[in-house]
C-alpha cells in the first residue's frame, strides 16, 4: 500500500492536484484518491466548486482552488458562460504557474475544465478519470491532451476514439466499502432491504416501494426488514404506510455511514450512479436499479446497463418500473434466498477493489515520463 510514498516524497515535494466537479459521481472518487494520498503522506491539493467544497468541509481535505463557474440555463447565462470560463482559465493559469503541481488528475464535471486545461497548456502531466459508462462532456473536451484516461467501465461510450491511452482501472470508492469485499454477512431470518435514493432521496421510490411491499402476502411481509432513505417531505407518509404492514421498517433522510447499511443488506434498491454501482460490485450486493431518467446524457442508464448485460442486477427504467415488478422479485428471493448467490458471484467478477492503487500507479508513471 505504501509503494508510492518514498518515490514521490524523495523526488519532489510538490503537490499532485486533484480536480473535480461537485456532484457525487465526480467528488466521491476524488476524495477516495485524496484519502489514500493523505494516508501515505503524499502532498496533494484539491480544486472543486462550491458544491464540492460543501462536501470537502465534512472531511479532512482542504481546497486550494474554488471554481466560481456556474451554469445558468437562461439566455443571459449562456452568453456569459464562455466569459466566466475564460476568466477561470486565466485564474487557474496564474495559480499553477505560481504553485506548479507535479501532475493534475481531473474527475470530470464542467468546473474541472479550466484547471485541467490550464495544466495542459503549461505541459503539466494530466490524467482524467471517468466514473460513468459514458465519457462526459468535460472529459471529452479534455481527452485530446490528457496523457491517460482512466475508465470505471471496460465499455465506455465515446472512449473508443482514445483507446490508445485509456486504462480500465475501475471506480475509486471509500475505504470503508473496500473493507466489505471479504465481509461475510451472518444468516438472518428476515430479508434486509436497503433503499438508497441519492443525496436528496428519490420521490418515485417513496411512491412505489411501499406499494410493492403492500402487494405481498402478510406472511411474506413479516419476513422483511427495510431501511428506506426518503425525502424529508415523504418520511411521515411512508412511515405511516409501513406501520399498516407486517414488515419492520426504518425510514430516514440519510443513511450514514452507508457501509454500515451495506453490512445489513441482502438486497439494495437504488439509483445507478457510478459510485453506487462500484460499491455494489465490491460489496457483492444484489440490487434492483432504477436509473435517474434525467441524468445528463443518460449516464445512469448506461451504468446500469453494464450490470444488466452481465445479469448482475435487475434494471428497470422509471417509465417501466411498477410495484408489481418489485413485489415479484422480493417474493422470489424470500422464497429462494439462494437465488441471490448467482447475482453476488457476477457482481464480484465486475468489482475493481484495487482501483485507487491502479490510478496512483498511473499517476506515478505519468510523472516519470
Amino acid at each position: 500500500m505504501n509503494f508510492l510514498k518514498g518515490k514521490v516524497m524523495k523526488v519532489n515535494k510538490k503537490k499532485i492536484l486533484i480536480v473535480s466537479g461537485g456532484t457525487g459521481g465526480h467528488i466521491f472518487p476524488a476524495v477516495a484518491l485524496a484519502d489514500e494520498f493523505k494516508k501515505q503522506s503524499i502532498p496533494y491539493g484539491f480544486a472543486t466548486d462550491q458544491r464540492g467544497l460543501e462536501f470537502l468541509n465534512k472531511t479532512e481535505h482542504k481546497t486550494d482552488i474554488i471554481s466560481n463557474i456556474k451554469r445558468i440555463s437562461n439566455r443571459f447565462g449562456k452568453m456569459i458562460y464562455p466569459i466566466s470560463m475564460g476568466l477561470e482559465l486565466l485564474r487557474c493559469l496564474i495559480k499553477l504557474i505560481l504553485d506548479r503541481p507535479r501532475a493534475v488528475i481531473g474527475f470530470g464535471g464542467y468546473p474541472s475544465v479550466p484547471c485541467v486545461l490550464a495544466a495542459q497548456i503549461l505541459r503539466i502531466p494530466t490524467l482524467i478519470h471517468e466514473g460513468n459508462a459514458l465519457l462526459g462532456k468535460a472529459n471529452r473536451f479534455l481527452a485530446r491532451s490528457a496523457q491517460t484516461i482512466c475508465l470505471s467501465f471496460e465499455t465506455t461510450k465515446y472512449a473508443d476514439k482514445w483507446k490508445h491511452k485509456t486504462q480500465y482501472t475501475g471506480m475509486m470508492v471509500r475505504s470503508s466499502v473496500i473493507e466489505l469485499e471479504n465481509f461475510n454477512k451472518s444468516s438472518q431470518d428476515k430479508l434486509n432491504i436497503v433503499v438508497i435514493g441519492g443525496s436528496q432521496g428519490a420521490k418515485i421510490f417513496g411512491e412505489i416501494i411501499p406499494k410493492a411491499l403492500g402487494l405481498l402476502d402478510p406472511q411474506i411481509q413479516s419476513k422483511i426488514h427495510i431501511f428506506h432513505q426518503a425525502r424529508k417531505d415523504q418520511i411521515q407518509e411512508i412511515t405511516a404506510f409501513y406501520k399498516n404492514l407486517q414488515c419492520s421498517a426504518v425510514v430516514l433522510p440519510f443513511l450514514n455511514p452507508i457501509a454500515d447499511y451495506y453490512k445489513k443488506a441482502d438486497i439494495i434498491i437504488s439509483r445507478a450512479g457510478a459510485s453506487t454501482i462500484a460499491e455494489l460490485c465490491i460489496a457483492k450486493l444484489p440490487a434492483i436499479l432504477i436509473p435517474f431518467a434525467a441524468s445528463e446524457e443518460g449516464d445512469q442508464t448506461m451504468n446500469a446497463h453494464q450490470l444488466s448485460l452481465n445479469d448482475a442486477a435487475w434494471v428497470f427504467s422509471e417509465y417501466e418500473i411498477t410495484p408489481e415488478k418489485i413485489a415479484h422479485i422480493l417474493q422470489t428471493v424470500i422464497e429462494d434466498p439462494h437465488s441471490l448467490n448467482d447475482k453476488r458471484e457476477k457482481l464480484h467478477l465486475l468489482s475493481k477493489p484495487f482501483a485507487t492503487q491502479d490510478v496512483m500507479n498511473i499517476i506515478w508513471e505519468s510523472i516519470k515520463k
